[in-house]
């Protein structure tokens, strides 16, 4: 598993990202899990994103 990102809870296995971190909306939620299947390869988003 290889970890993406710094301080969003974000890794990468298999080309399945998990999204793991707070944000402040459902709007930004919405935004975060969109830009990670974006990314080339990326075959699913496993989303565990909270809203505050």
């Amino acid at each position: 598993m290889t970890k993406c990102g710094d301080k969003a809870g974000q890794f990468l296995h298999e080309r399945v990202v998990q999204l793991s971190v707070f944000v402040g909306s459902s709007a930004d939620k919405y935004r975060a899990v969109e830009a990670a299947r974006g990314i080339s390869g990326v075959k699913s988003v496993v989303n565990d994103i909270k809203s505050k």
